[in-house]
């Protein structure tokens, strides 16, 4: 339904192209733009939020729409969205200044009471009258137009203005013009009100001339009510509209108020600059680099103006390490950049800055071919490590082979690409050696398979042992005493090389039998049923002993070529055949057992200790579990047993039972898998 408006129904200016809508409450805003007005703007004030939909035969004539507000959510009208959605037009076309970024008004207000600031520096709503006042705490209508104009720019002129406190209506046609064409500011102007939605406290450059500087932002009126609005904070922790400035930097600070809190804070940044002028960068003196242990002399600077010099380790010149014309460096491994800078009449000049590399000590160290043990008269090569060049002691060169007189201590000078120096030193013996004659010994009296523990027994002494295996695993080895596998009977060749530190060589050969294994068979598996026994045989090559084995399988006898075994369950047995040369050889059998079913309980026993039927057992073979139980004619239980082997003597409590019929009650499983359960009684007689 649309909604009339002739009862109030005002144009500001006929060729105006600007409609205003305001209110408060928000709600459901149709705008039917049924007026043919060209370059046409809308602008739109409310303070909770506000769904607006264009429609009519000339919404294309919108050329520009701006919301501004606090897209509050309190839903006044029922319908209100949770946040301000524009639709109809290209989003392009629209501007919205919200909760997130609310626009600052171009006029202030009045004061809502006494002894407190105005609340409406931003746009968030109307007050709903065309009085100009805002005492109703949202923007008078002065503001809202001023502001829309001057968002507007250069050309726009007020058309209508509508505007109400409540919800708005169901529809609004542009032709029906509004009610309120209030235009006169009545308030100064906004002092940080810079066009659009831009602000600007103070200058953004701000000279020290003198000791200090007060700058004062009380200009801008905010509810200093901490912590509900926070205020002015400054950067340096100073709170409150002024703050007192004695040396150059720089300052920013933020202010909350009723319109600004959160993440939405007002905000500005000030460069503090001194009036002095600065002096340029002060000369360096000559710099170099070393390796670590260095003495190195302090680094040299003089300033220009005679001015006071100051170094630091950062090219932000934060941290300072020395004032005064030199600076020691750091004796410590890597490459590191200085700046000094001269500081003249209070001014700080720009830095000059010098690099330096210290570098760490190689790692020398050599070797010696062939070992730094020498026969006399034998020769060695030493071979330096870990550096470029080397240069010794004694009168020799790297990798240059001699003939040390004696024993003496070597020492090789490395220097590396930078020319850092470092040492080694190490004492070469030299010894008189004794003649080499390789021998060795080895048990060989051996099986097929066995390993064989060879024991160098050379005379002189021997440095290094090259072993020959021809048919053992490995087939060469470099230990003294190696231990070597022989997997075939046979015969095999052992050779023994050893050498001195002189490389003087020494060689023997020996040979080694290894016997062929014995061999045994055993019977074939067989079946039995649980309890019974079956005869066991072994063959075996040649004369020898046997050995049977699980015990567990109730043999007759371990030891002797038959034997008869009475497993109770199916078993794998090993023979094992020891010939007399000790070779050993295996073989196994399985005797499976049957189980036969069968289980059940005595009906009578006679506990009267004469050695024949004390004892009431549980009867059966193959039971693989069991549960027993025994009641009296009261029902208590007197006996339980979860064991075969363990039966009820007749007592209760230590007391002899009377005669008379027991209950009894038995569950059980069978090896087999197979389970049940039985009853019965079973009589005492004394």
């Amino acid at each position: 339904m649309n909604f009339s408006l002739n009862s109030f129904n005002q144009v500001c200016n006929v060729a105006g192209n600007v409609v205003i809508f305001s209110n408060y409450d928000g709600g459901v805003l149709n705008i039917n733009v049924d007026q043919n007005i060209a370059n046409l703007k809308i602008g739109i004030c409310t303070y909770e939020a506000v769904e607006v939909n264009f429609s009519g035969p000339f919404v294309g004539n919108i050329t520009e729409v701006i919301y501004a507000g606090f897209d509050g959510t309190n839903n006044n009208c029922g319908t209100n969205p949770p946040s301000t959605i524009i639709n109809g037009v290209s989003p392009a076309l629209v501007t919205q200044y919200s909760s997130s970024n609310i626009a600052i008004a171009n006029y202030l207000g009045e004061l809502i009471m006494p002894g407190f600031p105005p609340l409406v520096n931003c746009m968030v709503g109307a007050e709903g009258s065309c009085d100009g006042s805002n005492a109703g705490g949202g923007n008078s209508a002065s503001q809202i137009v001023q502001f829309f104009l001057a968002e507007f720019g250069p050309g726009s002129v007020l058309h209508s203005h509508y505007l109400d406190y409540a919800c708005f209506p169901p529809t609004l046609n542009i032709s029906n013009a509004g009610n309120c064409c209030y235009v006169t500011p009545t308030t100064p102007p906004n002092p940080i009100y810079t066009g659009g939605s831009s602000y600007d406290f103070i200058p953004d450059d701000t000279m020290l001339c003198s000791a200090s500087i007060t700058l004062d932002l009380s200009f801008y009126e905010v509810l200093f009510q901490p912590p509900t609005y926070p205020g002015y904070v400054w950067s340096d922790g100073t709170t409150g509209p002024t703050i007192t400035i004695t040396t150059p930097g720089t300052y920013s600070f933020t202010v909350g108020d009723y319109c600004h809190s959160g993440i939405d804070l007002l905000t500005d940044t000030i460069v503090v600059t001194s009036c002095c002028s600065a002096p340029p960068a002060p000369i360096l003196g000559a710099t170099s680099n070393y390796c670590l242990g260095d003495i190195m002399p302090p680094v040299t600077a003089t300033a220009v103006n005679g001015g006071t010099l100051t170094w630091y380790s950062d090219a932000a010149l934060s941290t300072i390490l020395t004032t005064g014309s030199s600076f020691i460096i750091p004796n410590s491994v890597g490459t590191f950049t200085y700046y000094v800078t001269e500081t003249d009449a209070g001014c700080e000049g720009p830095p000059s800055s010098f690099s330096i590399s210290i570098f760490p000590l190689p790692t020398v160290s050599f070797s010696a071919t062939p070992s730094l043990t020498v026969c006399q008269g034998a020769s060695v090569t030493l071979s330096g490590n870990g550096a470029s060049t080397y240069s010794w002691t004694g009168g020799i060169f790297n990798n240059v082979a001699f003939s040390p007189a004696s024993s003496n201590s070597y020492t090789v000078v490395g220097t590396d690409v930078n020319g850092c120096e470092n040492s080694s030193t190490a004492l070469m013996s030299v010894i008189i050696c004794e003649p080499l004659v390789a021998g060795f010994s080895f048990d060989n009296s051996i099986c097929a398979g066995d390993c064989v523990q060879f024991t160098d027994t050379t005379s002189g002494i021997p440095t290094q042992w090259e072993w020959t295996f021809q048919g053992g695993s490995p087939a060469t080895s470099n230990l003294q005493n190696p231990i070597i596998c022989f997997d075939l009977a046979g015969v095999y060749t052992i050779d023994l090389t050893v050498l001195d530190a002189a490389l003087n060589s020494s060689t023997t050969t020996s040979s080694i039998s290894t016997l062929a294994n014995s061999s045994v068979t055993a019977s074939q598996d067989t079946v039995i049923d649980l309890g019974g026994t079956v005869i066991l045989n072994a063959t075996g090559s040649g004369i020898g002993g046997y050995i049977w084995s699980p015990d567990g399988a109730n043999l007759d006898c371990d030891t002797c070529q038959s034997t008869s075994a009475s497993p109770f369950e199916t078993t794998s047995l090993l023979i094992t055949f020891v010939d007399t040369n000790g070779c050993v050889s295996y073989d196994t059998l399985i005797v499976y057992v049957n189980f036969i079913e069968g289980i059940g309980v005595p009906q009578a026993f006679s506990p009267n200790g004469d050695g024949t039927n004390d004892v009431l057992f549980v009867k059966g073979l193959g039971i693989e579990r069991l549960s027993f139980s025994i009641y009296n004619r009261y029902g208590q239980r007197v006996f339980d047993t979860q064991e075969q082997n363990i039966g009820w003597d007749g007592n209760f409590k230590n007391q002899p039972e009377n005669p008379g019929v027991f209950v009894w009650t038995l569950e059980y499983a069978f090896m087999n898998g197979t389970s049940g359960l039985l009853s019965g009684n079973v009589t005492l007689v004394r």
